[in-house]
């Protein structure tokens, strides 16, 4: 709605009774959505809702301008298609997608899980079998009348895979080591060993596809792990590994 008020203003009514706006508090009102409390009159037989203007011939003013009237429970309100959609809104169920983390933003691309799960509770079966990267779910609860809601977003879960074409290249005093990047770690963790059949010891983590071994000494096997989540820091005492 939208409206200048110092002179002009507009009023909300319910059963003949103010629940919005005065002409004391009137303000210049740019376009802006307003939620206006109906709990008081819940379980009347009758409601009349009036919008009632006022104006003065000191200064012309635009007016009052009122768009997308809903009445419903204001989390469900979706302002972009309430002009075109049934008022009858009642929570129907949920549908259920998931993404790459990259096209949160492009609902086109999302993957279609459940158009229609009635639980609060989902599993998607189907994880496992994607290809490592990282991942969000997203949930929008359906209502009669065609009515979405907008998208609620999950954490973010990667799917890791180990890395490959692990090189290890000796520079100076030290030694080198580089991978290729897995698409769903968020990092990688460095283990080391004087015999490959021996216990791996921790050597550290790296956030990315490369790290240095400043005192190589006798560990002349390498194993890289990608991790999902939050990089250690600092590092935990070394741990041996099979």
């Amino acid at each position: 709605m939208n409206g200048y008020n110092t002179y002009d203003y507009g009023i909300i009514k319910v059963n003949g009774t103010t629940v919005w706006g005065s002409s004391a508090a009137a303000v210049f009102m740019p376009w802006q959505q307003l939620t206006v409390p109906l709990t008081a009159f819940e379980g009347m037989n009758s409601v009349e809702i009036s919008f009632e203007w006022y104006a003065t011939g000191t200064v012309n003013y635009a007016g009052w301008y009122i768009d997308d009237i809903y009445i419903g429970p204001a989390t469900t309100r979706n302002t972009a298609s309430l002009g075109t959609r049934n008022r009858d809104r009642s929570l129907q169920n949920y549908s259920v997608y998931r993404m790459l983390l990259a096209d949160e933003a492009i609902p086109a691309n999302w993957t279609l899980l459940s158009a229609a799960t009635a639980d609060t509770v989902y599993t998607d079966s189907s994880f496992g079998a994607q290809a490592p990267g990282k991942y969000k779910w997203a949930v929008k609860a359906n209502y009669s009348g065609g009515l979405q809601s907008e998208a609620i977003i999950s954490n973010r879960l990667g799917i890791v895979a180990m890395p490959q074409d692990v090189i290890a290249s000796p520079v100076g005093a030290t030694v080198q080591l580089s991978w290729t990047a897995d698409a769903g770690a968020d990092y990688y963790v460095i283990y080391a060993a004087d015999d490959p059949y021996g216990a791996f010891t921790l050597l550290g983590y790296s956030a990315t596809n490369s790290y240095t071994i400043n005192s190589p000494a006798a560990r002349k096997f390498y194993k890289i792990a990608a991790a999902d989540g939050t990089m250690p820091n600092p590092a935990p005492p070394a741990k041996a590994q099979r």
